[in-house]
């Protein structure tokens, strides 16, 4: 019934001197007709005209319209667009015409849900609209049009069928142990070889995991933490390289006791740089529970600038043995006060002189590059298909770790339907509503 139904909304933000509407709909040809008086309007052609409400009252005596006829549009029903002056009483006057002659408001992300529902695109070119709408970095923008225009390489459902198929070779063999379990021909080390395969599947699905996450990292920003000792300037470091005062700066040792994050934007990435508490042992109850955020953070992040100065160089070895990001990049601070040898893996810097700011943001950006340029390519569906890529990893978790044959199987089967799910039929329509709730209303 909702997918019957014509909507409205606005495609313009308020505030501005002209608002444009879509409607989308089998009403939506009646509509226009019955605001404008006029009967027919010839597809994609421009229109002036004039809007009067259900009684004849006047709405915008200079209007735009145009029509769209179905299949030939953004939904593949029939649409129109109208134009007309952005005046909040005008505005008012038109939604309440349009409610009178029964539409109704648009849900987030409706016309792209419908668009795709008709064919109109892939459900990976429909979030490439929504990604494109949200981008504020270059890379952001470029991973949008390649995902929106079908130019990436790669469809995610081909990985889930892949993983799949491998999940039905790893039935058939458990089946086989079940239903012939004294036939000569069955191996007697099955279940360790199935264990293997259901090893090598983790594998696999942890590695598509990890592709999902850089695609999160590159929408969202890229997770770059600062950690280090108190008083290396950590803080200073943070607001020189975010060019404002983010973070409080002192001389007093634990000062900062929370995580702060900044957005910045380095060669193109969206990079989400995030000062820490300093890592020491302390007997203050709340620097302790900064500390244990910094490390829980840090798990986080896809790279860790290990930050030290003259005084701390010692704690090297200590500090990048806690550390759990795949890069990380000594940083040695204050660098117009102490002289540095300098080392191939190192970067001296100065948050007060800004000596080697860009040698640390080239640094950085070379990692951004060959961690994350190739994401940038392929297409991928959303936080749905990542979520059923998690409850797929935390079941075959459970699979390699129970001994029992028929409780394995059981849990293949279980991560089967939730991989399928993603890909056909099944549940559809909540798989859709989750995917365009995170629209903004008009796409």
């Amino acid at each position: 019934m909702k997918d019957t139904q014509t909507i409205y909304a606005p495609l313009t933000p308020s505030g501005g001197s002209v608002s444009l509407y879509r409607l989308s709909g089998p009403q939506a040809l009646l509509a226009i007709q019955q605001m404008t008086g006029k009967s027919t309007f010839k597809g994609r052609y421009s229109y002036k005209v004039t809007l009067m409400d259900t009684e004849g009252a006047l709405i915008d005596p200079c209007a735009l319209v145009v029509f769209y006829p179905a299949p030939n549009s953004y939904t593949g029903e029939d649409v129109a667009e109208i134009s007309l002056h952005a005046g909040k009483s005008v505005n008012d006057h038109f939604c309440a015409c349009l409610h009178q002659n029964g539409l109704r408001l648009a849900e987030p992300g409706e016309f792209s849900r419908r668009a795709v529902l008709k064919g109109k695109m892939t459900l990976e070119e429909a979030l490439g609209v929504r990604y494109l709408i949200e981008s504020q970095t270059q890379q952001q923008y470029r991973a949008a049009l390649a995902q929106m225009t079908g130019q990436t390489t790669g469809v995610v459902h081909e990985d889930l069928d892949f993983v799949r198929e491998q999940l039905l070779l790893l039935l058939r063999d458990a089946e086989a142990s079940l239903e012939f379990p004294d036939e000569d021909d069955i191996s007697s080390d099955l279940e360790n070889a199935l264990s293997e395969k259901i090893e090598e599947l983790i594998v696999i699905v942890k590695q598509y995991q990890d592709f999902y996450q850089k695609k999160e990292m590159l929408r969202s920003g890229i997770p770059v933490i600062l950690v280090g000792p108190p008083n290396v300037g950590k803080s200073s470091l943070l607001n020189a390289l975010a060019r404002e005062e983010c973070a409080l700066v002192s001389d007093i040792p634990g000062t900062t006791r929370d995580v702060v994050q900044v957005l910045v934007n380095w060669g193109g990435y969206a990079v989400r740089l995030i000062d820490t508490a300093g890592v020491r042992e302390t007997a203050d109850p709340l620097e302790a529970m900064g500390i244990q955020r910094t490390r829980d953070q840090e798990k986080l992040a896809r790279i860790t600038l290990l930050m030290l100065d003259q005084e701390t160089l010692d704690q090297e070895e200590i500090l990048r043995a806690q550390c759990h990001s795949p890069n990380v990049v000594l940083v040695l601070t204050k660098a117009d006060v102490f002289p540095y040898d300098q080392h191939k893996e190192t970067v001296c810097v100065s948050s007060q002189s800004r000596e080697g700011l860009r040698e640390l943001e080239s640094c950085v950006q070379k990692i951004l590059e060959e961690e994350f340029s190739s994401s940038v390519e392929k297409a991928d569906s959303g936080d749905v298909i990542k979520g059923a890529l998690d409850r797929a990893f935390i079941a075959l978790n459970a699979a390699f770790e129970e001994k029992r044959l028929e409780i394995r199987v059981q849990i293949l089967y279980d991560v089967f339907d939730t991989l399928a799910s993603m890909v056909h039929d099944v549940d559809q329509e909540e798989v859709l509503d989750r995917i365009f709730s995170g629209f903004c209303i008009g796409k």
